[in-house]
C-alpha cells in the first residue's frame, strides 16, 4: 500500500514538497532518483521517465498515485509567521503555538 506524504517545508526551507510512503517496503518510493517532488506535475515527470516504469505501472498505474494525490493540496508553503498574521486578521482560526 502507498500513502501521500505531505512534508511541508522539511526538504527545503520555504518550499513544500510532498513523497510516497510505501508501507510494504517501510521505505519511500524513489522515481528517477528522487524521493520528494514540490507538484504533481514534477512526480508524474519522474514516473513516466523513471527506467522501471514498465515493471511499476503494472503493479502500480500513474492513475493510483493520482488517486491518492490531495486534490486540495496546493504545494503552497504557509510560514508560522504569516498563519499568525492571518488569524491576527481573523482570516484563519488556528493560531500557532509562539515557540514554533
Amino acid at each position: 500500500m502507498i500513502r501521500f506524504i505531505d512534508l511541508g517545508d522539511q526538504i527545503l526551507e520555504g518550499q513544500s514538497e510532498f513523497a510516497w510512503w510505501d508501507t510494504i517496503s517501510d521505505s519511500f518510493e524513489e522515481f528517477s532518483g528522487n524521493q520528494t517532488w514540490p507538484n504533481w506535475k514534477c512526480f508524474e515527470e519522474d514516473y513516466l521517465l523513471d527506467e522501471v516504469r514498465e515493471m511499476i505501472q503494472d503493479m502500480r498505474p500513474l492513475d493510483r498515485y493520482k488517486s491518492l494525490f490531495p486534490r486540495d493540496w496546493s504545494g503552497t508553503f504557509v510560514s508560522a509567521e504569516d498563519r499568525k498574521k492571518r488569524y491576527e486578521k481573523g482570516i484563519c482560526d488556528d493560531i500557532i503555538d509562539e515557540d514554533t
